[in-house]
């Protein structure tokens, strides 16, 4: 963080483009807010988005993306109506202009998140396959980012109780990261994990006990240090 701090201030004193300070400033509160640290990523994103809306939005892909993650901001301390203003004028703006990009894949989890706390969990889960889609175009299908992407959604799902789309999307994760690394890996085995925990636990469907069997053989074999319970 205080190297990102002592970026932004560079950028800063030299005056450079509003695409390189807010690009900074955006890397800060993404840092600040893994550390927990919430006050002062929302101050970054501030500071951000008063950068941008001076160059009126623009270079858009930065701007909205540092839109988008204040309004997320807004969602966690449930400021609700904050939230739905920078979060759907964002999508709107995005969806306008029909071309991919992270900052309109974040954009369409975002809204999903939205509609999701509005109890429309089926509009929200389109949002969220099509940000999924959005980053399988940008990343490939057999990309790593991928696969995490969609199995830290399906956890997401699991955790709010909805499992029958937590189990589709985990398929998914699964595939991906099985396209990626193959089968055998340690990374496909926690996901397949996972897979099975939930079909088996919920009873959405069967074949969890399998997954489960095969996915703890693969995780023993391969790590010595592993914690036994967490496959057992």
């Amino acid at each position: 963080i205080a190297l990102r701090k002592q970026r932004v201030a560079q950028l800063e004193a030299l005056g450079a483009p509003v695409a390189e300070q807010a690009q900074a400033l955006r890397e800060l509160a993404d840092s600040q807010d893994a550390r927990g640290e919430i006050a002062d990523a929302k101050a970054s994103l501030e500071k951000g988005l008063a950068l941008c809306r001076q160059a009126s939005m623009k270079p858009v892909e930065v701007c909205y993306g540092i839109q988008v993650a204040r309004g997320q901001l807004a969602i966690i301390a449930r400021d609700m109506p904050v939230a739905d203003k920078l979060i759907s004028s964002a999508y709107e703006d995005l969806q306008r202009r029909h071309q991919d990009s992270p900052q309109w894949a974040e954009a369409l989890v975002a809204k999903g998140d939205l509609l999701s706390l509005q109890n429309d969990n089926d509009k929200s889960f389109e949002l969220y396959e099509e940000a999924m889609a959005v980053r399988g175009r940008l990343w490939g299908a057999r990309s790593v980012r991928l696969a995490k992407s969609r199995y830290e959604l399906a956890m997401s799902l699991a955790q709010v109780g909805r499992f029958a789309q937590s189990v589709r999307e985990m398929k998914q994760a699964h595939q991906a990261m099985v396209a990626a690394l193959g089968e055998q890996h340690f990374n496909s085995a926690i996901i397949e994990l996972q897979l099975g925990l939930l079909q088996a636990s919920i009873g959405v469907e069967p074949g969890g006990e399998g997954h489960v069997k095969h996915a703890a053989d693969i995780i023993l074999s391969q790590s010595d240090d592993v914690d036994k319970r967490m496959v057992f």
